[in-house]
């Protein structure tokens, strides 16, 4: 009724003026009016600040690439997405965790990065594990037949001139033979009904596996 000196804002002790910069949260701002006698009042308001901004998130350069590892159908792989945000601290998640266990192909990972206020980002990134392991083939020892009446030569009787053994760490799409010297042929397994001519015979063995090793 007398006027007032002034209006004075703090937050706890700190006496503030505006413009000031609040941070994210909830502040308490204490005004204090003083008449000119010195008589004085306050009240107290909450200025709310809330973050809305979402995290920036990198993801690694796409496609992350592997081999194999020796003897299995698909490789651990290890890879790493980076962010940022306004407001400090930033959590990093991955649809499939680093150091996983990738099969032969191509896998997309989401990384997602969360800030502490439950903002979200993603980014999307491709896993390729590439198979370099050639199947493993063994040939049976060197073999002597006799010729068979009325033939001169002797025909093949499925599986004794076939692979002691053939395998891979994914999958064998082919395994085929090539004949060469005193007989000539080829085909797929099993080597069955050829008729090998006298002489000496040499059979390859080839096995090629999906992605192509042989």
């Amino acid at each position: 009724n007398c006027g007032a000196s002034g209006i004075v804002y703090r937050v706890g002790t700190t006496v503030i003026t505006f413009p000031y910069d609040f941070g994210v949260g909830s502040t308490i701002v204490t005004a204090t009016a003083t008449d000119v006698n010195g008589l004085a009042s306050s009240c107290s308001f909450t200025v709310v600040v809330v973050d809305n901004q979402q995290p920036a998130i990198t993801c690694p350069a796409s496609p992350v690439t592997a081999e194999n590892d020796l003897g299995l159908c698909g490789a651990s792989v290890s890879y790493s997405a980076s962010a940022t945000d306004n407001c400090g601290t930033v959590s990093v998640t991955y649809s499939i965790n680093p150091g996983s266990f990738f099969i032969v192909g191509t896998t997309p990972v989401v990384a997602t990065a969360t800030d502490a206020w439950g903002n979200t980002s993603q980014c999307t990134f491709n896993v390729v594990v590439q198979d370099t392991e050639a199947p493993a083939l063994v040939c049976p020892e060197n073999q002597t037949r006799g010729t068979q009446s009325p033939l001169c030569g002797y025909v093949a009787d499925a599986p004794e001139f076939n692979p002691v053994s053939c395998g891979d760490n994914c999958v064998i799409v082919i395994t085929s033979y090539e004949l060469t010297g005193a007989t000539t042929d080829s085909g797929l397994l099993p080597l069955n009904g050829v008729e090998f001519q006298k002489g000496v015979t040499t059979v390859e063995w080839t096995a090629q596996d999906l992605s192509g090793n042989s």
